[in-house]
């Protein structure tokens, strides 16, 4: 069986096509498969839509470097829980940045 590969080099701020046509091929009870999760997704907002497609479509999410396979309750738990842990750092790197310009 071969399964199709979608791959896509793009700067961070254009449309993602192929993202979007590799969600748009898969089916009821398939598996996507990303080697790492900072490739399929740009913030959290992003892997929350996009984990929230898959799941309307009820469609697994793995991601490989993680060993992270949405399927099972848990890491699904645990795939929101770092989500949350990633939008943490970054509202306090943007506090510290905002600190750092307002005492220059």
């Amino acid at each position: 069986m071969r399964f199709p590969f979608f791959r896509e080099q793009i700067s961070s701020v254009a449309s993602r096509a192929q993202l979007d046509a590799a969600i748009d091929f898969c089916r009821e009870a398939d598996t996507f498969v990303v080697c790492k999760l900072d490739r399929l997704a740009r913030s959290v907002r992003d892997l929350v839509r996009i984990i929230d497609t898959l799941k309307t479509k009820d469609v697994a999410l793995r991601i490989l470097n993680m060993n992270f396979d949405t399927a099972s309750p848990t890491e699904k738990m645990m795939l929101t829980i770092l989500g949350s842990i990633a939008e943490f750092e970054r509202e306090i790197m943007l506090e510290r940045q905002k600190e750092d310009h307002e005492s220059s």
